[in-house]
């Protein structure tokens, strides 16, 4: 039985290179691969940004919660603290873009409670909170709803004789 040269030759370029089908299944695996990896680094990225935020959010409150320990017991009263909202809204992150839409606002306010310590008028203190809430755009296309976020500091200030 022999075969022919002719024959070995048509048999071995049939074999030579990828089918079309194995030539999809891996254009599809490469695919998948790489999507996986960029959808990572968006997510990662997006939470390294609410991260950051979150660091600007707490500094806002610590610089009111500073300036109200900075003040006499008196003089820490609610209607020294309006809400800093609306139009006396906070900027958090500009994100270095000349587009406005893209800038970060935050609302500051500020809650006392006078608290009477073993029911003593003379043994008070107050309970007072800076809260920081900011809304940041859920994903990266633009009809995605904003998500809420706030930091809050919470303290204790007594009557200094």
């Amino acid at each position: 039985m022999a075969v022919s040269v002719q024959h070995l030759r048509r048999k071995r370029r049939v074999r030579a290179g990828f089918t079309m089908t194995e030539t999809v299944v891996a254009i599809l695996v490469v695919g998948i691969v790489v999507s996986s990896i960029l959808l990572s680094i968006s997510n990662y990225s997006r939470l390294t940004r609410i991260e950051t935020l979150g660091e600007a959010a707490l500094a806002r409150c610590q610089e009111k919660m500073e300036q109200i320990r900075g003040l006499n017991y008196d003089q820490i009263v609610a209607a020294n603290f309006p809400p800093e909202a609306g139009d006396s809204r906070i900027l958090l992150d500009s994100r270095g873009t000349a587009d406005p839409a893209d800038d970060v606002y935050g609302e500051r306010r500020v809650t006392i409670q006078e608290i009477l310590v073993g029911g003593d008028p003379n043994n008070r203190i107050k309970l007072v909170t800076v809260t920081f809430d900011y809304q940041v755009r859920g994903g990266y296309a633009e009809e995605t709803l904003p998500e809420t976020y706030s930091q809050q500091l919470t303290t204790l200030i007594s009557v200094v004789d």
